[in-house]
């Protein structure tokens, strides 16, 4: 096995996560709970942009993939910031968009599909699906009884994503439907109407806990 040392500086590194061709973002944390987003060519080890974020005590980021020239991040502040990478500026300090509705710390952040649309879960139990331009939430997601901690976006299927959280529940999402099939530990996968609040159909058949 071989490795390369990429990004030495910048602090503490709390996450790092793969943007277009070879981008790297490293979400970084200092002193007093500093925070900031670096954004590396891994090849050559090169810091290409440092963004300063408004907010401190940070918990999620994420690179747009397909451009790769939007970065986000959330944390304690409940809001989601959204910077764009200049490439003829390396220090960022102003965002983009500051997307404000969630009432509970932002958990994790993704880019739905392209960087006009931003996806987030958050401690209040919801997930929004944000149009970045207008800084407004076009979607709302409720359904987990408690902090939502992860989302993942669907590889085959860009109008679907997945959410997981606090409740022992993994909820699957599809943006065209009021529908959602959530698995628990209670060895059953239900598909639920969103607008009734209702069961549609209830899969049995795990003899022992789905998770």
């Amino acid at each position: 096995h071989t490795s390369k040392d990429v990004g030495k500086e910048g602090g503490r590194v709390e996450q790092v996560k793969w943007g277009k061709d070879n981008q790297l973002l490293t979400l970084t944390s200092g002193a007093s709970s500093l925070t900031s987003l670096l954004v590396w060519d891994a090849p050559s080890g090169i810091r290409t942009h440092l963004v300063i974020p408004v907010y401190s005590w940070l918990l999620a980021s994420a690179i747009e993939q397909k451009e790769g020239t939007h970065v986000a991040c959330g944390g304690l502040e409940n809001i989601c910031s959204v910077y764009k990478l200049e490439s003829n500026q390396e220090h960022i300090e102003a965002s983009v968009a500051e997307l404000k509705q969630h009432d509970g710390y932002i958990s994790d952040i993704k880019f739905f599909n392209g960087k006009d649309r931003i996806l987030t879960a958050s401690g209040d139990s919801e997930c929004i699906l944000w149009d970045v331009g207008t800084q407004t939430a076009t979607e709302v997601f409720s359904g987990h009884d408690g902090d939502v901690t992860s989302i993942s976006l669907s590889p085959t299927d860009p109008n679907v994503f997945v959410s997981g959280g606090v409740d022992n529940t993994v909820r699957v999402w599809d943006v065209r439907t009021d529908r959602i099939l959530t698995a628990s530990g209670d060895s059953e996968c239900i598909l639920w109407d969103v607008g009734t609040q209702t069961a549609t159909e209830v899969f049995s058949g795990h003899s022992a806990e789905n998770f």
